[in-house]
């Protein structure tokens, strides 16, 4: 059964910061004695975090507001329907280099998820109207929940952005947790 793990000694007034900031960081996804990385975000703090400069990171769920029910609830959802399986194919795979093939990383013979956009398009998908919509004060998006294996915004989504961005995730190491 997977559950979320917050860092140790995580308590009501940490939970109540993190809805407030509206991300937890260093949270896992547990199944069993397995433990992944993954962020929990809210549709505003995602979109501000993303719209800086190149960002990726794995296991991200976005929930419409960030709760401990609102996170439990939406990795109960996202279990029940398999979403999560994929972690649990992880294994020791033989050094390769990455690449981009229809649409996912590969390294070898091993695939995985990717989703690509730029901050614009992470806006909408979220439930935003647009990105400048994301800055204006008391605005909100619609309810929306969103999950990404692999998340990659870029300011641009074009394949050749994409290449170069996983060329240097994978020269930087950010990578390397997942043939391992």
């Amino acid at each position: 059964m997977w559950e979320l793990r917050t860092p140790a000694g995580f308590d009501r007034l940490d939970w109540a910061e993190a809805s407030s900031r509206g991300v937890v960081l260093h949270a896992q996804l547990a199944f069993g004695d397995r433990r992944f990385p993954m962020m929990l975000f809210d549709p505003t703090r995602i979109v501000q975090v993303a719209e800086d400069e190149l960002y990726y990171d794995v296991n991200v769920v976005v929930v419409p507001e960030v709760t401990r029910e609102a996170a439990e609830e939406e990795i109960a959802r996202l279990a029940a329907e398999g979403r999560f399986d994929w972690l649990l194919s992880l294994a020791t795979a033989p050094a390769g280099e990455w690449s981009l093939s229809d649409g996912d990383l590969r390294c070898g013979d091993r695939r995985f998820p990717l989703r690509v956009y730029s901050p614009e398009e992470l806006a909408v998908a979220l439930g935003w109207a647009d990105l400048e919509t994301t800055h204006w004060f008391g605005n909100h998006p619609r309810p929306t929940r969103f999950y990404a294996e692999n998340l990659l915004v870029l300011p641009s989504s074009e394949p050749d952005s994409v290449a170069e961005a996983v060329s240097r995730l994978a020269a930087d190491g950010f990578l390397d947790w997942l043939p391992e």
